[in-house]
């Protein structure tokens, strides 16, 4: 099972991108008891970037009744950061889902065997600016993992 656990997650999502030579943005759609219900390929890019367009992330939403999603792309150069491309593309997902009642779970990036979740970094529902997240990831990469938790519980590191 896809949802069994949030490492089965990653792994499906490593399994199905990790292998790619150019960027792909998918979405697993999830219904309203957090069960899988499919995951869609909605873009394929260049090697360091792909077009992911609002209205046909709600339109597969909505064609597949989904209530939840999780937004995933890959990085095939390896690079575990998030461009800042990748952070505003996450905030206009994420305003624009939440509009019309659809839950976004978390935004991974498949880099290589890696896999990291905007949420857990605090990227995903804190938007502070491109630069000043680009500033907090980085204050967030090199941080212990008990600092990064606090970060994420008390609002600052």
């Amino acid at each position: 099972d896809v949802l069994a656990s949030w490492a089965a997650v990653e792994h499906f999502c490593v399994t199905r991108l990790a292998h790619e030579p150019i960027e792909h943005f998918m979405m697993l759609c999830l219904d309203n008891r957090n069960r899988w219900v499919v995951e869609e390929t909605l873009s394929r890019g260049t090697i360091d970037q792909t077009l992911v367009y609002v209205g046909e992330v709600i339109k597969v939403a909505l064609q597949h009744h989904a209530k939840a999603v999780i937004l995933v792309h890959n990085h095939p150069s390896g690079e575990t950061e998030p461009s800042r491309a990748d952070i505003d593309m996450t905030s206009e997902l994420r305003e624009a889902l939440a509009k019309v009642k659809f839950s976004p779970h978390d935004h991974l990036i498949v880099a290589g065997k890696e896999c990291v979740s905007f949420k857990s970094l605090g990227l995903l529902y804190a938007y502070f600016g491109s630069v000043m997240s680009l500033i907090l990831f980085r204050t967030l990469r090199v941080s212990s993992p008990a600092r990064r938790l606090a970060f994420i519980k008390l609002g600052r590191a």
